[in-house]
């Protein structure tokens, strides 16, 4: 039967987060930069975007819902049993894998102009924050493919409530990777499609038995 969350996670669930969570982040920050870094050193970056979204306005306090994505992933420990866990993380690092695979074959320049406001919080922030984030990682938006993956695990376990709290938060990210003009509409439905697309093949991978992604048979 299916258990709604939230419940307190076991001890396993949470050793089991920290090590996913950190291979995780460790794969996307090494293929990030990996692929960031051969953008910059080529000569003809596309640009995949329309003229028009480039009048969009730059709200920097956006950078808070865009950042809330990392509450979210953490959200899955209160709401994923441990083999669901392996399950969503194993959905994180194959996005970044294949948008990786694009990032490198399609490296594209990002239309906005970079503003950095005068005032602070944001002028501190944003100067160290666009020091180290080059625009070149676009199509697909993995921070769209890491809150859609997010989204399409939690929503299983969520009571209505947090089931529509949930897809609220998610648009709300969509509107922010625009806002905080890290992205164009294009890297948002190709992310939405990089998630559906590992996550449907996560799925049946686990369909298929194998013993770490489904529950323990019962004894």
């Amino acid at each position: 039967s299916m258990r709604h969350g939230p419940f307190a996670p076991s001890r396993r669930a949470f050793i089991e987060f920290i090590v996913l969570h950190t291979l995780y982040v460790t794969q996307f920050l090494f293929i990030y930069k990996f692929t960031n870094q051969s953008a910059t050193e080529s000569q003809d970056l596309l640009h995949l975007y329309w003229d028009f979204e480039l009048a969009i306005p730059f709200i920097p306090e956006f950078f808070i819902v865009y950042y809330s994505v990392n509450v979210m992933i953490f959200l899955s420990l209160f709401y994923l049993e441990v083999f669901e866990m392996r399950r969503f993380f194993c959905t994180l690092i194959l996005a970044t894998v294949v948008g990786a695979i694009f990032f490198y074959v399609l490296p594209c320049a990002c239309g906005y102009v970079r503003v950095i406001p005068d005032y602070e919080p944001w002028k501190t922030i944003l100067t160290g924050f666009y020091e180290l984030d080059e625009p070149h990682n676009l199509v697909p938006s993995l921070h769209i493919a890491y809150t859609t993956t997010t989204l399409l695990y939690l929503r299983e376990k969520a009571t209505p409530r947090w089931y529509w709290g949930f897809h609220i938060w998610t648009l709300a990210i969509y509107f922010s990777v625009i806002l905080t003009h890290q992205h164009h509409l294009i890297d948002i439905v190709t992310g939405l499609a990089l998630s559906v697309f590992v996550y449907q093949i996560v799925k049946r991978v686990a369909a298929q038995g194998h013993p770490l992604l489904n529950p323990p048979a019962e004894s």
